[in-house]
């Protein structure tokens, strides 16, 4: 919808009248004051990388407000993302023995579908959590995430290329995503 005229302004601001209703009473005055006192910036995200040491993450009372916070905040994202590829390996192992011994029973059972279901949803909970600490854009926390997931792959996922037992024959050395 397009407005052509002030007069059309008004009429479309006083169709979403929720948060401009201030504004709709006395169009004259600096719009940012008029919503009870509270800046519509004060809500905006900064969209670019920075580097602040004073960071909100996924909570409000997840607050850094000085190095030390910010350190631990870190150290603790560090081990999300190794938490995260830890439980990665597990699942992979999970379904690999569930593979196998598909062969000799045919039926799986509900507590087997269940933990592996579970491992799953634990596993996309966490990477989407370190996705949003990742999309602060707060450098620090940034490559927390990054040194997390990586320290995780090399711990368990590193140690899991082994011999893979491959289609063709027995003998291939491939890492385990093959």
């Amino acid at each position: 919808m397009c407005c052509s005229s002030k007069q059309n302004a008004i009429r479309l601001i006083k169709d979403t009248h929720g948060v401009h209703s201030a504004i709709i009473q006395d169009p004259t005055k600096d719009d940012l004051n008029q919503i009870n006192n509270k800046s519509l910036l004060s809500i905006a995200m900064q969209m670019t990388f920075h580097q602040s040491f004073e960071s909100v993450i996924l909570f409000e009372s997840w607050r850094t407000s000085n190095r030390f916070d910010y350190f631990i905040s870190c150290l603790f994202i560090i081990l999300m993302g190794c938490f995260t590829m830890f439980i990665s390996s597990i699942n992979k192992k999970y379904i690999k023995e569930i593979k196998k011994n598909r062969v000799e029973h045919e039926n799986l059972g509900i507590k087997v579908i269940c933990t592996n279901v579970l491992l799953t949803i634990l596993y996309y909970f966490m990477h989407y959590l370190l996705m949003l600490i990742a999309m602060t854009f707060n450098w620090g926390l940034f490559f927390s995430v990054i040194i997390g997931l990586s320290i995780g792959y090399g711990i368990f996922e590193l140690g899991s290329i082994t011999k893979n037992e491959c289609s063709c024959n027995n003998d291939c050395d491939l890492p385990s995503c093959c």
